[in-house]
């Protein structure tokens, strides 16, 4: 028997407040996950290395929450992966989050932060973190916060480290100085691909506001600002998009325009100026190039254009990525690489999808389908894959690529274990210059994408390579169609081993290993500085390790992963940014084989624009025992916003018939299939004989159907239909219901999925 279904997409039910009180916060530590019913639980019982999980919903004070919510040392807050959106809510009444005096490397992303209000930092205070700490803030949007005083979205007061800002957005806060951010100290902050948009202040910087206490401040500690965005910002005084009290060296690759109030978009204080480079300033009220940056236009490839912003036609959620005219795009603007804080977001393949978890109940001897209905909303063509892999694909992994690769670390519980084999006093030595590099032979057949190699070429910028650009020393993205291409990347920088340090190479049969390792390498910059012992291993069967046993000094400046033989595809695990540490073990593998018991009808494809494909997605449940089963669905595409969605899948497979085994507990084992249309089954288990009531509620708890009242029924398994039909027998909308069974005092719930 076959049922085939579609899924809806979910998050516009789930974002009502009084959603969150169901949902798990989850907590992984090592071992079995831990469930909490909120964000404050889960992250007082989390501890430094774990991993707290949110489900989609709005948590605050309303929910449960204590406010705000504080930040533990080492942790890593996030959402459920492609399950919808956390929304943390100040309601009006507190500041949303804290992440203050914290020891350890912290990390929040792809929260937003939301009706925070506080005298400083509305949405989040970050700061006091110490000196070897670089606290994260990634994907995170802090909109309609306020401060009475400074910072309305974010205030960053910070004395020794740098706190790094990636993918924010800063939308509609207000404030009196900084209605973003407000970050104050001697080199607080970080920021890159950050936008600023709609935010207000009565005083100084609408979109930032940057101060050093001390004139005579740490040079290295200058602020690291690029590739921004500020847009419709205002400021009754001064720096509708940005006030900067110290000198701002350098401001790259960022985009200021159409601020609204009429001042200089960028306004310094009697001590400061500040230096333009890549960048484009256009359309602002109270002038372009005027004030602290007047005469920047025309040097170090500052234009002044009109950015061309995709707009809310084409991206209703973040309508500051630009066309592929743009002038401030990659192919469009010379010298300089892409200005502005998205790449093109219009003119695009884009992916639209209506499923972000599965979930199967199904008897033994049965199979299931979901519909998975996915379509190309962008401008040009898609190209798409879906992979499966059996059991739960986590994140600080990430892949895979479109042949397949994908990567995992030993900060994961399940990721590989460090095992460091030092090969320096046995180990076959190689004497490379600067910017240097010479052929190895393989002693097997390495399989590397569509080909096999019996040979590399060993770089002394830390990659191997079986292309043709072998002494790289700039290194870039992945993947990147400029070369070189075709490698393998365990610390790809600008290194010199003649300053320094030994290189070897080692061939284990026993193991059918190549070991390649740099042993106290130096950075090539004096001014940076480094000195770092990592390997790569080689397997014969097609598997990469890398292992990181000494990593001294900067280390954010890297690029690990692979590229394939063009640059068209490849696995990036790092790029320029604060990754790596020691003691890190990496795996790059193409995974297992997909379940047995689990079948698509479409694995790739190419969608034309506006074209639709539709894939069933199948367990059959034949030769399985009861019990669950977990996969992770991998969807990659061309999109440009989430090029890699991961799609939980459970199973969950159970007996039928009065003849079965007895159930040992009351269980509600859910609704099969689910969603549904239009109608479905609830599968319960009854471990006595008993009275039996089941009934429906929507969403907002009132009841729509009583299927079973007072019942008396036998133990064992049973099932129970529901029509989709309310008392009165009208057909119900879409939307969340659930079901509740009541036995003995004893009450279970669980929530189903109509779709029309």
């Amino acid at each position: 028997m076959r049922t085939t279904v579609g899924i809806m997409l979910l998050v516009a039910c789930l974002l009502a407040p009084v959603a969150a009180q169901g949902y798990w916060v989850i907590v992984e530590q090592g071992g079995p996950p831990y469930t909490y019913p909120t964000i404050t639980e889960g992250l007082a019982a989390a501890l430094p290395g774990d991993h707290v999980r949110v489900k989609p919903g709005t948590y605050s004070a309303s929910t449960g929450e204590t406010m705000p919510i504080i930040m533990r040392s080492g942790v890593t807050l996030m959402p459920h992966e492609g399950l919808g959106t956390v929304i943390i809510d100040g309601e009006g009444l507190t500041r949303c989050m804290e992440c203050i005096n914290l020891s350890g490397t912290t990390k929040v992303e792809h929260i937003i932060f939301t009706g925070g209000s506080a005298v400083n930092g509305g949405g989040m205070w970050i700061g006091g973190f110490e000196s070897n700490v670089s606290p994260s803030i990634r994907g995170c949007i802090f909109r309609d916060n306020d401060a009475s005083q400074l910072g309305g979205g974010l205030y960053a007061d910070q004395t020794s480290h740098w706190a790094l800002l990636r993918e924010c957005r800063f939308s509609s806060n207000t404030a009196v100085h900084g209605g973003g951010v407000y970050a104050v100290g001697n080199g607080p902050i970080g920021m890159t691909r950050c936008v600023f948009d709609g935010n207000s202040v009565t005083g100084y910087g609408g979109g930032l506001y940057v101060k050093f206490p001390e004139l005579d401040r740490d040079p290295s500690r200058i602020y690291g600002l690029s590739k921004l965005t500020f847009a419709a910002n205002s400021a009754a005084l001064g720096g509708s998009a940005l006030y900067t009290d110290p000198t701002l060296h350098y401001l790259s690759n960022s985009i200021i325009a159409f601020n609204t109030s009429h001042n200089d978009p960028i306004m310094c204080s009697e001590y400061a100026n500040v230096q333009l480079g890549c960048c484009d300033v256009f359309g602002n009220a109270g002038g372009d190039y005027v004030g602290c940056i007047a005469g920047e236009l025309g040097t170090d490839g500052n234009i002044w254009n009109n950015p061309e912003f995709c707009g809310v036609e084409y991206e209703p959620d973040d309508p500051y990525t630009i066309n592929v005219n743009s002038p401030c795009a990659d192919e469009n603007n010379g010298e300089c690489s892409n200005m502005g804080a998205r790449l093109v977001g219009c003119g695009i393949p884009y992916l639209n999808f209506n499923f972000y978890w599965l979930e199967y109940y199904i008897p033994f001897g049965e199979e299931f389908c979901h519909n998975l209905i996915f379509e190309n909303g962008g401008d040009l063509a898609l190209d798409w894959q879906l992979f499966a892999y059996e059991g739960v694909l986590e994140r600080g992994s990430g892949g895979p690529d479109a042949f397949g690769y994908r990567w995992g670390d030993s900060d994961k519980p399940d990721g590989p274990s460090f095992e460091w084999n030092d090969i320096s006093s046995y180990g076959t030595q190689v004497t490379l210059g600067d910017d240097d590099a010479m052929l190895v032979v393989l002693p097997f057949s390495f399989p590397f994408y569509d080909t096999s190699w019996f040979e590399f070429a060993l770089s002394s910028n830390g990659y191997l390579t079986f292309g043709s650009d072998w002494t790289a020393s700039l290194n870039g993205p992945i993947p990147d169609p400029t070369q070189p291409n075709e490698f393998i990347a365990p610390f790809w920088e600008d290194l010199d081993p003649s300053a320094g340090g030994t290189i070897h190479y080692h061939y284990s049969p026993d193991a059918g290993t190549f070991t390649v390792q740099f042993t106290e390498i130096p950075n090539a910059s004096s001014v940076v500085g480094g000195v770092y012992t990592f390997q790569v291993v080689l397997y014969s069967d097609g598997t990469i390790r890398f292992y990181y046993l000494s990593m001294i000094g900067y280390v954010e400046g890297a690029t690990i992963g692979i590229e394939n033989p063009d640059g068209t595809i490849g696995l990036q695990v790092a790029y320029n940014e604060p990754y790596m540490h020691d003691d890190l073990a990496i795996i790059i593998d193409l995974g297992p084989p997909p379940p047995a018991w689990l079948w698509m009808s479409l694995t790739e494809g190419t969608l034309s624009p506006g074209e639709e494909a539709v894939c069933e997605c199948c367990v059959e449940a034949s030769d399985l025992e009861g019990g669950i089963y977990e996969a992770t669905l991998v969807m990659v595409s061309d999109d440009f916003n989430v090029p890699v969605r991961y799609i939980p899948l459970t199973a969950e497979v159970f007996p039928t018939g009065v003849d079965d085994e007895v159930a040992a507990r009351l269980t509600l084992r859910g609704n099969y299939p689910n969603p549904f249309n239009p109608g479905t089954k609830i599968a319960f288990d009854l471990p006595e004989p008993a009275r039996v009531s089941m009934r429906v509620y929507n969403a907002a708890g009132r009841l729509v159907r009583s299927l079973l009242e007072g019942v008396a029924m036998e133990p064992g398994p049973h099932v129970q239909s529901w029509d989709g039909r309310d008392r009165d027998g009208s057909v119900l909308a879409s939307g969340v219901y659930f079901c509740r069974l009541e036995v003995n005092g004893v009450s279970l719930g669980g929530r189903m999925v109509l779709l029309k």
